[in-house]
């Protein structure tokens, strides 16, 4: 799960700072393409709904975020 968080994340912040917003259904499904590549099969190892629920947390500490519910910083990689 905290690669998937990570990966997210990652992928989420470079939008954002590019002056995009990615939802939770465009990283839902970037992450079943992200799920067929070779390097990455034992994502398939894993239950799918931890993976799911993993961007759906992000999807919520971003709308926090964003509706400045939160604090003024960006959600944070998880180690």
């Amino acid at each position: 799960m905290r690669y998937v968080w990570n990966w997210a994340l990652r992928m989420r912040s470079d939008a954002y700072r590019a002056g995009e917003r990615v939802g939770h259904a465009e990283t839902d499904r970037r992450l079943t393409a992200l799920k067929h590549r070779p390097d990455l099969v034992w994502l398939n190892e894993v239950s799918s709904v931890c993976l799911q629920q993993a961007l759906r947390d992000q999807q919520q500490a971003f709308a926090h975020f964003f509706d400045k519910r939160a604090a003024e910083i960006l959600p944070r990689v998880r180690g």
